[in-house]
């Protein structure tokens, strides 16, 4: 979907992007990945920030994929190390995670009985932080459409 117009690959197994009108080459630290160029450009998260790099403000040389998960047959999260450059040919830190978009829902319940709210949190395990339950606003991935039914829905409904 508007990725022939946003990214290119040739025989040889170099692959390209365009980032404002200017072809970018995208490298990938584990050569088995450049078989998933063509998913990555399905990822959402990857080609809404293609088309948001501002050519005012930065000037990307290169991209260099170092880690790419999956989730099924979809990329769920990408890690890049972008070679980029203010518009006065400083060099800007250049790591990029990207996530597809998500959405938490604040439900609240209140008791017929005495009036008071309560608001539902689910109890999920935070391997980043280092604690196996934590309590959260239930939340989820959208869906490449941006609608909010489909599995988050659904994530919610198994919470409530």
């Amino acid at each position: 979907a508007g990725s022939d117009k946003h990214a290119r690959g040739d025989g040889s197994g170099v692959n390209a992007v365009e980032i404002n009108e200017k072809q970018v080459k995208v490298s990938f630290d584990d050569k088995d990945w450049t078989r998933l160029f063509d998913k990555m450009l399905e990822f959402k998260g990857f080609t809404d920030w293609l088309k948001r790099v501002d050519d005012k403000t930065f000037n990307i040389r290169g991209i260099r994929v170092q880690s790419l998960d999956m989730a099924g047959p979809k990329v769920s999260c990408l890690k890049l190390k972008v070679d980029a450059e203010d518009h006065f040919g400083n060099p800007l830190p250049g790591t990029v995670i990207l996530k597809g978009q998500s959405v938490s829902v604040m439900v609240v319940i209140t008791c017929d009985e005495d009036n008071k709210q309560y608001v539902v949190l689910s109890v999920e395990p935070r391997v980043a932080i280092g604690r196996n339950s934590v309590p959260e606003l239930p939340s989820g991935f959208l869906e490449d459409s941006g609608d909010f039914a489909g599995r988050t829905a659904v994530l919610i409904e198994e919470v409530l």
